[in-house]
């Protein structure tokens, strides 16, 4: 069974400490030896832990910050015993070990920092990650990746992804969000995060677990072809089941595409606004109360409105960038 990073560590913090102390005995010098040429993962931890060690020394130097200012005298040396000459220096080195140790063993010293993947206004990205799993990530989004030996860490700051997993029991890919997190091994899956009332996950396929630290609901499995809503605080507004076979609003901009099925104009000018910079504006009150269905393309703002118009029996007027949806007659 290979070392976890959390051991390699702790054994590299050991091996800095001793060779910090002086030059090694021969049959520990071939110990030594023989554990480095076991992975390039050991080499890698030694140095960080020897240059740890190498700054703590430093720091706790008084000589290092003046060059002879602190300096003691030569008859302290040539009186002083020699067990009183190097007591202080075993007390640091070994508090040196006993910290690195720790920390290595609690898994939190040499963190890595998370590897950020976002997107722009009407852009999507797709993202392979370094055990396979690929991620579609949609318009307006920030992920963080931070992988372990033991877990497979996403934290879905803002906005949409989908997530195909690659299979691996021993390291659970979890996708952390404010509303929940979702726990999943092999599968696939969509998790939206875009706002206080904005929170969903869709299970195309395989099953996920889903769980808040607020604790307001009890964790739960969600299968294939099911569908979980919530808002802010974690509260499940709506579990569901859609027909696959069907148009899914949700995954619709994998496509490219944006789906509506009796859904407010106002709503649906808002879903589509997250996808173009050019301003879409609803002239009246009345008229985002208006019922629109239909399946259009996400980058064509013109052909989305005309058909909004058409359907509604509603006038499109542009000025400048921005287009003007209302229920009167057309400027002349």
């Amino acid at each position: 069974m290979k070392d976890t990073s959390q051991e390699i560590d702790a054994e590299a913090a050991r091996w800095a400490v001793r060779l910090d102390c002086g030059p090694l005995d021969p049959d520990v010098e071939q110990e030594f030896e023989s554990w480095l040429s076991q992975s390039p993962r050991h080499e890698g931890a030694l140095l960080r832990a020897c240059a740890i060690v190498e700054a703590t020394r430093l720091s706790s130097d008084p000589v290092a910050d003046n060059d002879d200012a602190h300096l003691p005298d030569e008859q302290f040396y040539e009186s002083a015993p020699i067990a009183s000459r190097y007591w202080k220096r075993a007390v640091g080195m070994a508090l040196v070990a006993s910290v690195l140790i720790w920390a290595f063993s609690f898994g939190n010293f040499f963190v890595p920092a998370p590897t950020v993947y976002t997107t722009g206004k009407g852009e999507m990205r797709r993202i392979i990650l370094e055990d396979g799993s690929a991620v579609d990530l949609n318009t307006q989004s920030r992920l963080e990746v931070a992988y372990s030996d033991s877990e497979r860490s996403i934290r879905l700051t803002s906005g949409e992804a989908f997530f195909k997993v690659a299979k691996n029991k021993e390291r659970p890919f979890i996708v952390s969000t404010p509303f929940a997190n979702v726990r999943a091994v092999g599968t696939a899956f969509a998790v939206r995060n875009t706002g206080a009332d904005k929170f969903h996950v869709v299970v195309e396929e395989g099953v996920v677990e889903l769980a808040n630290d607020q604790s307001t609901f009890a964790p739960f499995q969600l299968r294939e072809n099911m569908r979980v809503e919530a808002e802010e605080g974690g509260r499940l507004l709506q579990v569901s089941h859609f027909n696959p076979s069907l148009i899914n609003n949700d995954l619709a901009w994998r496509e490219g595409k944006i789906a509506f099925t009796g859904t407010p104009l106002r709503e649906a000018v808002a879903e589509f606004s997250r996808y173009t910079n050019t301003p879409i504006i609803l002239d009246g009150a009345e008229i985002g109360d208006r019922k629109i269905a239909g399946y259009f393309a996400l980058d064509d703002p013109e052909a989305f409105t005309n058909s909004v118009a058409s359907i509604l029996d509603l006038q499109v007027n542009r000025e400048g960038r921005t287009i003007h949806i209302t229920d009167g007659q057309a400027a002349p």
